[in-house]
């Protein structure tokens, strides 16, 4: 299924800051390095949130779970 682009900017400051801040770098082997350049997109019926490491600069995804 094709993504389709999500406003992360439209979520409020403290969501955003959240999600930015808890993450985990799978090359950094760390928790809660913190993303640049986040995007938010769906697929296949899930949210994730993508971005750089803040410390090492690779790619790192994280899925969104809304509370219903």
């Amino acid at each position: 299924m094709k993504r389709k682009e999500r406003n992360f900017s439209g979520r409020s400051k403290a969501e955003q800051e959240f999600m930015l801040e808890n993450t985990w770098c799978g090359v950094c082997n760390a928790a809660d390095l913190g993303l640049n350049k986040p995007f938010e997109y769906e697929e296949d019926e899930m949210i994730f949130v993508e971005g750089l490491c803040r410390k090492c600069g690779n790619r790192v995804v994280s899925e969104i779970k809304e509370k219903m």
